[in-house]
């Protein structure tokens, strides 16, 4: 049984460093070994070039949290 590998990421409209170094590790982990994903929050350039990789890309985008004054924070939408 593989063992699972997953990467999560900010979304940004310009490749960063460290989505760069993300990028790096992922190509260079050893695929017949491990199951490797990335988790983005929307499609980015990370994503696309992840998935030019043949690697796995998932989507989760970030709740919205209510944070207003005596409330509690809660998802108010996924």
């Amino acid at each position: 049984m593989k063992k699972k590998i997953l990467f999560f990421s900010m979304s940004k409209r310009e490749l960063s460093g460290g989505q760069t170094m993300i990028f790096n590790a992922l190509k260079k982990i050893n695929r017949t070994i491990y199951d490797v994903e990335l988790i983005v929050q929307s499609e980015c350039p990370l994503s696309i070039k992840v998935k030019s990789e043949g690697i796995p890309v998932h989507f989760l985008p970030m709740p919205n949290f209510n944070n207003k004054k005596g409330e509690k924070n809660r998802i108010v939408s996924l």
